[in-house]
């Protein structure tokens, strides 16, 4: 797992595909703004569409940037209530760290309950841990690491069941700064923001850096300024939590916040 001692690294500052599903734009929005890598988000859920995107991922894994994977799956679900639509979901993750081992890929970030927000009586825990951990030793054997992220909703939204889901299967953490601090944990002062990130410190090793979600669109709201962010930037800065995405769509909204991460990163 990741350890606590603080400042051994500077995060690298990187840049998420919802700026562009292109490799082109991404590539070179990146290196034109000081970004050094790309967190680029599969939207395939299934072989045949896998297989067709194949070619915009060769094109990123063959530029210049590290380029880590993240898979927002609706449909894929490995803690499916139903045995056999969680079993078909773990060997669809499966077949996925295939295709990053083969592309050189070492980053998966995948979620639990993401298409299940309003039905989560269609989920079972049991089957999280399960698949979670089958998961992440497939990932192990093919030189990917498995992390996982917390949502705003479900089992990930509350900082002792995201650490029993992480120290249970062996996934490390992304941490996403703008659902810790929309989840109802925080909402309802049951934690802050930055207990919620210690809680989980140890196994975090990147981050998604916005200022919050909301149900409406779009769904991630930048930041108003540095101090929207900067104690939960610093919360991060005491781990090894090596890679801050900036994980806004607009090109303004994505350049004032990288500063801002930069500025934060500077002054520690």
């Amino acid at each position: 797992m990741c350890t606590g001692s603080k400042n051994i690294i500077t995060p690298q500052i990187a840049l998420s595909s919802k700026y562009s599903q292109y490799p082109n734009p991404l590539v070179n929005f990146a290196l034109s703004h000081g970004f050094e890598g790309i967190e680029y988000s599969i939207l395939s859920e299934a072989h045949k569409d896998l297989y067709a995107e194949y070619s915009i991922l060769k094109e990123l894994a063959e530029s210049n940037l590290e380029v880590r994977y993240h898979m927002p799956f609706k449909t894929v679900e490995l803690a499916h209530q139903d045995p056999y639509h969680a079993e078909k979901s773990t060997n669809y993750f499966k077949e996925c760290l295939d295709v990053l081992n083969n592309l050189g890929g070492g980053y998966a970030i995948i979620h639990i309950g993401l298409g299940y927000k309003n039905n989560p009586e269609r989920l079972s825990y049991k089957h999280a841990l399960k698949n979670m951990e089958r998961v992440v030793d497939y990932g192990i054997n093919k030189n990917v690491t498995v992390c996982l992220e917390n949502l705003t909703v479900g089992f990930t939204s509350e900082p002792s069941s995201f650490l029993d889901l992480l120290t249970r299967t062996g996934a490390l953490a992304t941490v996403d700064i703008g659902h810790v601090v929309s989840s109802p944990a925080v909402q309802e002062d049951i934690v802050s923001a930055e207990e919620f990130i210690f809680t989980v410190l140890p196994y975090t090793c990147s981050a998604h850096v916005y200022d919050r979600e909301i149900n409406n669109e779009p769904f991630h709201i930048a930041p108003g300024n540095k101090n929207s962010l900067k104690s939960r930037l610093e919360a991060l800065l005491q781990g090894n939590c090596n890679w801050w995405v900036i994980e806004l769509e607009e090109a303004g909204d994505i350049l004032h916040t990288a500063d801002f991460a930069r500025e934060i990163i500077n002054a520690n």
